[in-house]
């Protein structure tokens, strides 16, 4: 049987679309990343440059999702991780960074730059998933 609209979490109006927060310290990855989301039917509801504006964008928009870079000035992604489940503990973090390879402790997924083209999929599951178990429980790979 084939998925109807309704079983997709980013169908609808923007306000039902699952809303993400963008954090890369490079313009060009954001906007990339904003595309890219946006195109497959996500709220990109905020961005910040570094992991210290993170925090108070997340304060401010609790997004379901958030996709965060690793290497960053000032607070990076792991450092950040931290304040980042203290003010939205129901967003998902999604590592995104060209240096790690593998899915830190702070995250509940990761994604390397070159495997971008799986962002928009990882974030799906992760939201359809996000009530079941523990965060360790929510681990996938992609």
């Amino acid at each position: 049987m084939a998925p109807s609209p309704s079983d997709d979490p980013t169908a609808g109006s923007p306000d039902s679309r699952l809303s993400v927060l963008i954090v890369d310290d490079d313009p060009e990855i954001r906007l990339l990343l904003e595309n890219l989301l946006d195109l497959e039917g996500f709220h990109v509801a905020g961005q910040a440059a570094d992991g210290y504006a993170a925090v108070y964008k997340a304060l401010e928009l609790q997004p379901d999702i958030i996709v965060l870079d690793y290497m960053m000035p000032r607070i990076d992604g792991a450092e950040s991780a931290k304040f980042l489940r203290a003010v939205t503990p129901y967003s998902m973090i999604i590592a995104f960074s060209g240096i790690v390879h593998e899915k830190p402790e702070w995250a509940d997924d990761f994604i390397s730059k070159a495997g971008i083209d799986g962002l928009a999929d990882m974030a799906r599951y992760l939201t359809r998933n996000k009530g079941a178990g523990t965060q360790q429980d929510r681990i996938v790979t992609v």
